[in-house]
This record gives structure tokens, C-alpha cells and sequence, in this order.
């Protein structure tokens, strides 16, 4: 795909509100669905991805206390968790942008059974077995600690500062992710019944984008009470790490599908001046974090998420040609793997320390050959369970749809099945 474009009828810029209420202005809404189209945010995602993992085989370098570093490249692996943003950023925008083209173009929203069907078909069966799988290593006895088991299986454990990071600790991410599916499929039957009384195309724009203002603002509302009045320690991971204090994430990613369906366009010179303050913002995050203390490091996730979502915006905001690296084959490969590389890559991990397979955790050998190993072998087990159980339970749930499952068509979520899939420009 060289091309990104949307199939609403757009307007120039966003600049939406001027339609007045009336029936002589009101627009007649299509009748028809837009299609979607499909972004590059494969090699997006492998950044992501191999960063964090990075970051975790950093992680279990520590020995009481001290990390291996220290310094600015101590403060750079502590900033790059901020690659899990990114990822809930990138799923605000997948969420929303078929939910903004439906409502631009004034047709009803398909229903949020069949997003919440999608996801869990796609997420949970792996999730499932590596979870159980991790459990059951980390409770050979029975009956174990069957209340983090139960936490895990019903994404409960975000609300349990104890059980959060425990027996399979990415998982946390997906729970989050979670929260944002069921959230979205019970807002959509709320916007097919306003959207007829929405007469004029401002008046659907306003709705698109103030349902992810106000989650975002209660979002950093939330992180905001919790730093400076509540003043709530770093180790509430809860609190910390819960579904409001992300919703901000999700949000700026939802408002970016409200730009890219209105017909938001950015020219070469914005696009490049963008990517040159993320990468100048970059360095000064990390020279802030070497200066904050774990409490207010929390506070850089709100620029971040912006900085992500506006990085986003020169890929997915533009019709001209996409850069080389984006379409780039082993960046590609390794990104329609990452949600299994995500999942399966600290059981890995704990397995190679555990059995002496690492050398001595505390030096740097010990960060780059733990990091190279874990990478090598993860993507290796992901290709295997990608083949063996994603794969083939995406082929057949989208053999069993009558009808095209629009929640397919969105991103660069592996096709598994031409159904309802436009990887073509329009």
C-alpha cells in the first residue's frame, strides 16, 4: 500500500462547526458504508514491540536494588516503557476510525458485538494458553494461588495492586485493551440512535470527537488528582497503571481517527517537522527522566502519548508515498507477529533464568546477550503459536461471517482472510 485515504467525503482541514442547524444547510447523510483501508503500522508496532522487550531483559538484570547502568543510558531503558503507549495509542486510533467514518458519513454503527467478538477470537485463545501455561509452572501444587489465575482470566487483575505484574506480567496491557473494547462496543448502539438527529456533518463531527475529549480529559483529570492532591505512591500499580489513568492514551489515538476520517491531510514540510520535534522531544524526555523520581515520570506519558499519536499522524494523515523502512520486510514480519512476540516473550524469559541459560545478571555482556537471546527465541515460539493457533482461528471466524466483518478492514492487523479486507488504495 502506497497510499492513505479515507472513503468519507473530506474537507480540506477539520475545520468543522460552521454548518448551521437547519434544514436548508443540513446535509443528506449517505446512504452507503465507507470502506476502510489499511495502515503500514506493522514495523510501528516491532519498534514497539523489541523495545519493550529490550527493556524487560534490561529489567532482569537488576541485582538488589541497582540496574546495570546508570546515568542517561539508565534513564533511556527506564523511558522506553513509554513503548507500551504506543500501543494503546495505536489501538484508540484502530477502535475509533471505523466508528468516525461511520458516524461522518451518518450511516448506523455496525453492532459492538462483532468488535468484541473479533478481539476475543483474535486475543484471548492464545492469551488463554499462555497464561495457563505460565500458572501452571508457577504453581506445580494445587490448588495454587487460584485467585490470580481467576484475576487473569476475567482481566481483573489491573484492580489488585498484588496480582497486576504476577504469573504472566504483559498481561496487564491486554486487560487495559480490553477495558477499551467493551467501553467502545457499549457506546456504539448510543451513537447509531443520535446519529439521525445529527443534521449537518459539524454536528457528527462534534459528537466523533467529543466522546474521546472527554475520555481524555477525565484521564489526566485522574493521573493529575492522584500526583498533586492525593499525591499517591508510584508503587499504587493500580492506580498507576489502571484503566483511567490510560484512557488518556486511547483517547489521543481516537481523536487522530477523527482527523484521518474528516480528511485531515499533512504536507511533506508538517510531516517532517513533526518527526523532528518527536525526535528532539525524545532526547528531552530522557534527559528529564534522569532528573525525576519514579512518582513524577508518570507525568511523561501524557506528552508522549501526544508525541505518539502526532508520529502517527505523518503515516496515516497523508496520501503521498510512504517511507522505505515502514514497508520494510523483517520489520513487517516481526510487527504481525508482536502481539504473540508480546505475550510469550517474559515466560521465555523467566525460563532461560530460572535453568542458568543467562549469563550473570548485573553488567552490561548481561544485558545485550540477554536481550539478543530472548528476541531470537521469542520470535522464533511466536512464529510457531502464530501459525498453529492465530492464524488458523482467525481463518476460521472470518470463515463463519455472512457478512464482512468491518472491524477487519481496519489497521494492519494480519489478514488472515480477504473478507471484508481493502489492503488496496482507494
Amino acid at each position: 500500500m502506497s497510499t492513505v485515504s479515507t472513503m468519507t467525503s473530506p474537507a480540506p482541514t477539520v475545520a468543522g462547526g460552521s454548518d448551521a442547524p437547519t434544514a436548508a444547510a443540513a446535509e443528506p447523510a449517505p446512504r452507503t458504508r465507507p470502506r476502510g483501508q489499511r495502515y503500514p503500522l506493522d514495523s510501528i508496532r516491532a519498534i514497539a514491540a523489541l523495545t519493550v522487550i529490550f527493556f524487560h531483559a534490561y529489567q532482569n538484570n537488576w541485582i538488589d536494588g541497582v540496574y546495570p547502568w546508570s546515568g542517561l543510558p539508565h534513564a533511556a531503558m527506564m523511558t522506553s516503557d513509554l513503548a507500551v503507549d504506543l500501543f494503546f495509542v495505536i489501538s484508540g486510533f484502530l477502535l475509533w476510525i471505523p466508528v468516525s467514518r461511520s458516524l461522518l458519513a451518518g450511516v448506523p454503527q455496525r453492532p459492538g458485538r462483532q468488535l468484541i467478538m473479533r478481539r476475543a477470537v483474535r486475543l484471548l485463545p492464545l492469551y488463554t494458553l499462555v497464561l495457563l501455561i505460565a500458572w501452571a509452572l508457577a504453581n506445580p501444587v494445587l490448588p495454587g494461588n487460584w485467585q490470580d489465575l481467576v484475576a487473569h482470566l476475567t482481566m481483573t487483575q489491573v484492580y489488585s495492586d498484588t496480582y497486576i505484574f504476577w504469573t504472566l506480567g504483559p498481561s496487564w496491557t491486554l486487560a487495559i485493551e480490553f477495558h477499551a473494547f467493551l467501553a467502545v462496543a457499549l457506546m456504539l448502539p448510543l451513537i447509531s440512535r443520535v446519529t439521525p438527529y445529527l443534521a449537518t456533518r459539524g454536528q457528527r463531527l462534534a459528537v466523533a470527537a467529543g466522546i474521546p475529549l472527554v475520555i481524555g480529559t477525565i484521564g489526566i483529570s485522574f493521573l493529575s488528582y492522584h500526583m498533586f492532591v492525593a499525591h499517591t505512591p508510584h508503587t499504587n500499580w493500580s492506580i498507576w497503571f489502571g484503566p483511567v489513568a490510560k484512557m488518556h492514551l486511547f483517547a489521543f489515538g481516537m481523536l487522530l481517527a477523527v482527523l484521518c476520517a474528516a480528511g485531515l491531510r499533512l504536507g511533506r514540510p508538517a510531516r517532517r517537522a513533526i518527526l523532528l520535534t518527536a525526535a528532539v522531544a525524545v532526547v528531552a524526555g530522557v534527559l528529564a527522566r534522569a532528573q525525576m523520581d519514579q512518582g513524577m515520570a508518570e507525568l511523561l506519558h501524557i506528552p508522549f502519548g501526544l508525541l505518539a499519536a502526532a508520529v502517527l499522524g505523518t503515516i496515516v494523515l497523508t496520501r503521498d508515498d510512504q517511507p522505505r523502512w515502514l514497508m520494510w520486510g523483517p520489520t513487517v514480519w516481526i510487527g504481525a507477529l508482536s502481539y504473540s512476540l508480546y505475550l510469550v516473550h517474559e515466560p521465555i524469559l523467566k525460563a532461560l533464568r530460572s535453568n542458568g541459560l543467562l549469563p550473570a545478571a548485573g553488567t552490561t555482556v548481561g544485558v545485550l546477550v540477554t536481550a539478543a537471546l530472548l528476541i531470537a527465541l521469542a520470535v522464533v515460539v511466536a512464529r510457531i503459536v502464530n501459525a498453529l493457533i492465530e492464524k488458523p482461528v482467525m481463518q476460521a471466524y472470518d470463515g463463519l461471517q455472512r457478512v464482512p466483518d468491518r472491524y477487519a478492514e481496519v489497521g494492519s492487523e494480519p489478514s488472515y482472510s480477504r473478507i471484508g479486507s481493502d489492503p488496496s488504495p482507494a
